[in-house]
């Protein structure tokens, strides 16, 4: 008896064969953008401010924080207040031009002073980043509440 194969499994079987030669069409480029996302994700999560400032440039500019010194105070201050933090990262989308990559996500984040977070928001989040000598660093960053919760 022959066996007719399913059109799901031949679109699963041929995106696994483009995947191994193709990488999914993900650039080393994004690979990188994605993991230093991470990593800076990691470094709040952590408690490790100078982890996090690795990957901002030291021409980041934002419409919250006017240079890289005014991020880092504010970086600071939020881990001082928060002895646990919790960061969520969904839906990235990445563009990337030469050596300019926009980055938009959603990020839930949530801490306290305790094992169980006592304050939680989740945010849209839009990133600029420029790469240069090689290295990707982050030059803007924006974010604004994605979800408007009611005060009883």
């Amino acid at each position: 008896m022959k066996r007719i194969m399913s059109p799901f499994i031949f679109l699963l079987s041929a995106c696994i064969t483009l995947t191994s030669l193709s990488g999914c069409g993900t650039s080393d480029d994004e690979l990188i953008l994605r993991s230093n996302i991470e990593q800076m994700r990691n470094a709040v999560s952590q408690h490790q401010p100078d982890k996090f400032m690795a990957f901002v440039a030291g021409t980041y500019k934002s419409p919250f924080h006017r240079d890289k010194r005014t991020l880092e105070k504010f970086v600071n201050y939020h881990l001082k207040q928060n002895r646990v933090i919790y960061i969520y990262i969904a839906d990235i989308d990445v563009e990337i031009d030469d050596d300019n990559a926009k980055i938009i996500f959603y990020s839930g984040i949530t801490g306290g002073p305790e094992q169980i977070p006592e304050r939680g928001q989740l945010y849209k989040v839009g990133m600029r980043w420029s790469k240069t000598n090689g290295q990707w660093l982050l030059t803007q960053a924006k974010w604004r509440p994605a979800l408007v919760l009611k005060k009883k």
